[in-house]
């Protein structure tokens, strides 16, 4: 039997997620980061209190979204910026 990991963004239980988790890459189901994934499991592991801990797990991970969004949305504004900036040369 292989070695696995669950992701705590989406549950998936796989050898991939332990891979990637050991080599501090994102969830390969659900781009979970390896920061956000290693903090959550490290609150886990000092078995704070259940709501506590469900109630940053679930901050954690929507922070980890904004995150990706806001350097998705970034990339596009340079984008847009660098086409605008070229009709004016």
């Amino acid at each position: 039997m292989s070695e696995k990991l669950e992701c705590p963004g989406c549950g998936a239980y796989t050898s991939d997620v332990l891979w990637k988790y050991e080599h501090a890459e994102p969830c390969p189901h659900c781009g979970l980061s390896f920061e956000a994934h290693a903090e959550i499991r490290e609150v886990r592991r000092k078995h704070a209190d259940k709501e506590v801990t469900q109630k940053y797990e679930e901050a954690r991970k929507l922070a980890d979204r904004l995150e990706t969004e806001l350097r998705q949305a970034e990339h596009r504004l340079n984008c847009i910026r660098s086409a605008v900036a070229g009709e004016f040369d």
